[in-house]
This record gives structure tokens, sequence and C-alpha cells, in this order.
């Protein structure tokens, strides 16, 4: 079952529980990365877009040093990225990976939700008003899979 069949309320918990990984994890850990965020992130590491072939398509961009948004001259960029594996309450929705995470003092904090599906991993971006407003609603929307 790929997540975009899987119930709107599976997606939410997965949200939910990335979100409170993030408030629970991020006072202790941001400041280092543990062996497991950044084996995690090396596994995850490459650009993705929901258009691979489209120069000027919004790309995300996941490396163990930062996780970023792109889209033309657009950037957004925040350092130090975690990766929450485990999942919070109860049984993690089929498919989940892993909440890659990333706080920017600077402007947006990032969360993408790894998912695995029949092509490989693919990335979604849970996107807050703020992103939302600058690169739009309906870019940050759908699957971005890695570009080869």
């Amino acid at each position: 079952m790929q997540i975009d069949s899987a119930p709107d309320a599976a997606r939410a918990v997965a949200v939910a529980a990335a979100f409170a990984a993030s408030i629970t994890l991020a006072p202790c850990a941001w400041a280092q990365q543990s062996e497991n965020d950044i084996e995690t992130l090396k596994k995850m590491a490459g650009t993705y877009s929901a258009y691979c072939k489209k120069a000027d398509a919004l790309r995300l961009v996941v490396s163990p040093q930062s996780l970023a948004i792109v889209a033309g001259k657009k950037r957004v960029q925040a350092p130090s990225p975690m990766a929450a594996v485990s999942y919070l309450g109860g049984n993690p929705p089929k498919d989940f990976e892993a909440a890659l995470l990333a706080e920017n003092d600077k402007g947006p904090s990032l969360l993408f939700t790894a998912w695995s599906g029949k092509g490989g991993n693919f990335l979604k971006v849970e996107a807050d008003k703020r992103l939302e407003e600058e690169f739009g609603k309906g870019a940050l929307a759908g699957k971005f899979t890695r570009c080869r």
C-alpha cells in the first residue's frame, strides 16, 4: 500500500509522531547528530524532485550536513539534520521509513518524511505556513523521488 492510498488519519499520525519526536529530541540533540542520524541521512542523501527531468523544478536536497528546498533562486536550508527512525505512538504506518528534521534559526525549519515504495524511497514535505508562502502549497505537495 502506497502512502497516497493510506487513510489521511495514518499520514496525520505519522506527521504528529515526527513532530513529537522533533519537540522531544530538539533541546538535547540538535547541537550534535548521533551516529544513527548520520547513517540514516547518508542512506537518504541525494536530490529529490517530483519532476527530476525539469531543470527548474522544486528540489529537496538531503545530506548529513543539511536539508534544503530549492526552486530557482529560492532556497531554504537548515543545518545539522536529525533522523527520527523510531515511530512514537503505536505501530508506524506501512512504508514509513523516517522523519528528517532540521531546525533553522534564520528561517523555516524543515521536516521531510521518508517512505518506501515500489520505485524506491521518496520524500514528502511537511510544510508550515512560511514554506507554503515561500514556494507555494502546490509545489510542496506530492512525492519527491530521488533524481538519478
